[in-house]
């Protein structure tokens, strides 16, 4: 089991990494910079059998912004066991998390589950950003990974607010229904007033939102670049930011 347990707290108008504990192949830069933080996977991506297991807790008024150092890779599953990765992550009362991920590589015959537990507090703000790519093998066709589960479950004040389930398997030849796509990212937002997005429908883009009450945002944006996708979900952070300060 390889596990990674972070917990962030204020200190003035600091936040500071006030406990890391690590086992195996799962670490943190343990530097901050600017409030950021960085994972770090070693030996390049997870393979059959192998569990990881990270807990990230937001004391209080903690602010921390947390990337991974490259993009998650799942190899080739040998024995027909899934790799597993599971997150637990707090936020305390007036903490603000914003957790950015690249998209998942997986390889041909990978099977790969994760599921990530989000359990937010009074005034605490997330934004979330995950994404799953057309994956890898050897003779360069797409979507050859064998199952990939994914979940994303959050929870305010203990009730489950919002759940997202992504089951693809090796049937998939794209992302998007009339249009063909090799990336798709999905973006949630809480605890933040929230402009109207128009939809974007495009030859090589599209970007789809929707509000549940007055602090969900969901964001789903399918594209052929990850750049591009993520230079979008960047536009639509940074919009989120101009409306909070015009309030």
């Amino acid at each position: 089991m390889n596990k990674l347990s972070l917990t962030f707290a204020k200190k003035g108008e600091i936040t500071y990494l006030k406990e890391y504990k690590n086992k195996g192949c799962l670490k943190a830069s343990r530097v901050l910079n600017d409030e950021f933080i960085y994972l770090v996977t070693l030996g390049g991506g997870l393979i059959s059998g192998e569990k990881y297991k990270q807990n990230i807790t937001l004391l209080d008024g903690a602010k921390i912004a947390i990337k991974p150092q490259s993009n998650q890779k799942v190899y080739k599953t040998q024995d027909g066991k899934f790799a597993i990765f599971n997150s637990k992550i707090n936020l305390g009362k007036n903490s603000f998390l914003d957790y950015e991920n690249l998209s998942l590589i997986a390889y041909e015959d990978a099977k790969f589950r994760q599921i990530s537990d989000f359990y937010l507090e009074k005034n605490s703000k997330l934004i979330y950003i995950d994404g799953v790519s057309s994956g890898y093998s050897s003779d360069d066709k797409l979507f050859s990974f064998s199952e990939l589960f994914l979940v994303n479950n959050f929870y305010a004040d203990e009730k489950l607010i919002f759940s997202d389930k992504t089951f693809l398997g090796d049937e998939i030849k794209s992302f998007g229904i009339f249009k063909e796509f090799k990336f798709s990212f999905f973006m949630f937002c809480y605890g933040f007033k929230t402009p109207k997005f128009d939809d974007v429908i495009s030859d090589d883009l599209v970007i789809s939102s929707a509000k549940l009450g007055d602090e969900i945002l969901i964001c789903r944006v399918l594209s052929n670049s990850e750049f591009k996708a993520i230079k979008e979900l960047h536009k639509l952070k940074e919009s989120l930011n101009n409306y909070q300060n015009s309030l």
